[in-house]
């Protein structure tokens, strides 16, 4: 009886190392794929932030383009070097009108006031940096999508 126990613990035993050595082996083999997702998912990380910081780059360079010919323009329309004017119908200058701006064919134009055309150029202005934004953001969404290989666009 003392045999068979004896054989019993030791196949108990053996069958506790063997267990223990493929747990031992499966742990691995899961911390080298963990490390391989890891290495994966920072390199991943790294291309994207180099996309959006390129991406970033353009956008305040084109910004940066933007505002100077917005103020060009707006200093302009304040010394009167440029004239807005709109297109009008029913308005028949007379001699004195100074406020219609020479037409071609039927079209009659009237002038806009300089305080209030700049006031358009600031909207104008106002919309084009939201487009902006907005296109900075679609790109990034891009970018993130191509590189994580998103599907589903």
């Amino acid at each position: 009886m003392a045999t068979i126990g004896i054989v019993a613990l030791a196949y108990f035993a053996g069958d506790w190392h063997g267990a223990h050595v493929e747990r031992k082996s499966i742990n691995a083999e899961l911390a080298h794929a963990r490390a391989e997702a890891v290495d994966q998912a920072r390199t991943k990380e790294r291309e994207l932030q180099r996309a959006i910081s390129k991406l970033q780059l353009d956008n305040d360079e084109v910004t940066k383009n933007a505002k100077i010919q917005t103020d060009s323009l707006r200093a302009d329309v304040r010394r009167g070097a440029v004239r807005l004017s709109i297109a009008t119908s029913g308005h028949r200058p007379t001699c004195g009108d100074t406020g219609v701006a020479s037409g071609t064919g039927d079209q009659e134009r009237a002038d806009i006031l300089p305080e209030v055309a700049d006031a358009l150029v600031g909207i104008a202005t106002d919309a084009d940096s939201e487009v902006r934004r907005t296109n900075l953001c679609i790109d990034s969404y891009n970018a993130l999508s191509a590189i994580l290989s998103i599907k589903g666009k």
